[in-house]
């Protein structure tokens, strides 16, 4: 159902888009791309090769199932377990010179640790009180709460003193459920919010270390 969801939306945006290419050619690449990938070509509509001032060459663009065979090849599966799990992400790169959102506590289903403290939540009561404790003891007296293993959002939060009684009722059976780490909020520089005031907006590069060192 999620997925005919995001199919609908993504048919949406481009049919109404002005700067689509005429059906015909959004067809006909299409077609191309699934006979070089036998895969649906989603970065198709991902990397806007649907439009006019895409550029020619569609076949630029190797396409998300060729990416995950290559990372499938390249990837340490000890490295990638410490990169997709954010609290041993934190407890690595923290003692680095890379900076990071101050972590505040983190969760294990219905156990709790912040600071020195480990709390133990068996109600709502005493899951309200965790979340302000956590809201005061963050810099920005405000939390991003994230699934510890989770990705592209999915399960994300944020809260502060102020709405911490409605997030606990919102959140809480899935909170006690599951793992998470709670971050201080960021705030962004105010050129980076003009990009997307509503998220914190990143950039991201790509390398790949060779055996012989080289990258």
């Amino acid at each position: 159902m999620r997925a005919l969801k995001q199919v609908s939306q993504m048919l949406s945006v481009v049919m109404n888009d002005s700067m689509r290419k005429p059906f015909h050619i959004m067809v006909a690449e299409i077609i191309q791309l699934w006979s070089r990938d036998r895969a649906l070509s989603v970065h198709y509509y991902r990397n806007l090769l649907y439009r006019r001032d895409s550029g020619d060459n569609i076949f630029a663009y190797v396409g998300w199932r060729n990416i995950w065979s290559v990372y499938a090849r390249i990837e340490d599966p000890l490295w990638q377990y410490a990169l997709t799990n954010k609290l041993l992400f934190d407890l690595f790169f923290s003692q680095t010179d890379i900076r990071l959102p101050r972590l505040v506590g983190f969760s294990t289903r219905n156990r709790f640790v912040i600071g020195d403290e480990v709390i133990w939540v068996s109600d709502r009561e005493q899951l309200l009180f965790v979340f302000e404790l956590l809201a005061r003891s963050s810099p920005t007296a405000s939390i991003f709460a994230k699934p510890t293993g989770g990705s592209c959002g999915a399960g994300c939060f944020v809260f502060d003193l102020s709405d911490s009684s409605g997030i606990c009722a919102d959140k809480g059976l899935e909170v006690l459920n599951n793992d998470y780490v709670y971050q201080e909020v960021i705030v962004q520089h105010p050129k980076m919010a003009e990009l997307h005031r509503c998220s914190v907006n990143t950039l991201r590069i790509d390398t790949y270390r060779t055996d012989r060192g080289d990258l």
